[in-house]
């Protein structure tokens, strides 16, 4: 019997301590010289331009954190949007697909975000 599937599903706001955790583990690995405290994160994740039920995902496999995502749109009427997808993969579970799925929702939401402004500006 190997590991489970990871299943992807919103961010709630118990998995912010393992998911910061998870996301040290990455840097750490990438040679990220930067330590992301667990308030930091919930910062983050904590702003009227994120919505967790919708803007985020969590790769879970098991009860363990291996990935997660979000989207970050940034409306405008100036010059620009933008959207942005931030995210990462524990490196134990690197190459089995998980950050394609999360780039996948990823670009899906960012698109549906900056489709839904009724700017004509460059997107």
């Amino acid at each position: 019997m190997g590991e489970p599937e990871p299943r992807l599903r919103p961010v709630t706001a118990s998995d912010l301590a393992a998911i910061a955790e998870m996301v040290r583990r990455a840097e750490a690995f990438d040679g990220i010289p930067r330590v992301l405290h667990d308030d930091e994160l919930a910062e983050e994740l904590d702003d009227e331009l994120v919505v967790l039920a919708t803007d985020t995902r969590v790769a879970v496999a098991g009860d363990q954190v291996v990935g997660y995502s979000y989207t970050y749109h940034l409306a405008s009427d100036v010059r620009e949007e933008r959207c942005y997808v931030f995210g990462t993969v524990d490196p134990q579970w690197r190459g089995r697909g998980i950050g394609r799925a999360l780039l996948d929702f990823g670009v899906v939401r960012a698109t549906e975000q900056l489709r839904s402004s009724s700017h004509d500006l460059p997107r």
